[in-house]
């Protein structure tokens, strides 16, 4: 009994290990477009492009889901959308997943923002890649921007 005990942890520690190799390749950070710093010093007034970047690495990604939280009264998100748009849309799509189809872009209203404060915006951003043939992307590059 105790030599299949053995066996079952070093499995398990092997799928572990494995699991957060997988997981150190994937990262996802804002950063200022043209400069791509990840710290920027704004006076009142200053408009900015956010740029967020993401590495897949080798892991084929089909979609990716990114939520934003920004202060209220520090910053004004400027709307994207173009005529036929009703909602603010905060995001313009980057190449990553160019052609990918965009299910979500938007400041989610205070009703729906469980848990977030109300001093708080919370901005929405999902692309899922439909049917065929290429269905999954690697390697990194621009999923959205949004201006502040």
């Amino acid at each position: 009994m105790m030599k299949y005990a053995r066996t079952l942890c070093l499995l398990v520690s092997c799928l572990v290990f494995d699991a957060i190799e997988v997981a150190a390749q994937n990262s996802i950070v804002l950063r200022q477009q043209g400069t791509n710093e990840d710290e920027v010093e704004l006076k009142l007034g200053d408009e900015i492009t956010i740029d967020i970047f993401a590495d897949l690495g080798t892991v084929g990604a089909s979609g990716i889901s990114v939520f934003v939280t920004l202060p209220k009264d520090v910053f004004h998100i400027i709307d994207q959308r173009t005529e036929n748009e009703a909602a603010t849309q905060p995001f313009v799509p980057g190449l990553l997943f160019a052609e990918a189809a965009e299910s979500r872009n938007l400041v989610v209203s205070p009703d729906d923002a469980l848990n977030i404060s109300d001093d708080l915006s919370l901005l929405e951003y999902v692309v899922v890649i439909g049917a065929g043939s290429d269905r999954s992307r690697t390697g990194s590059g621009v999923v959205a921007s949004f201006q502040l």
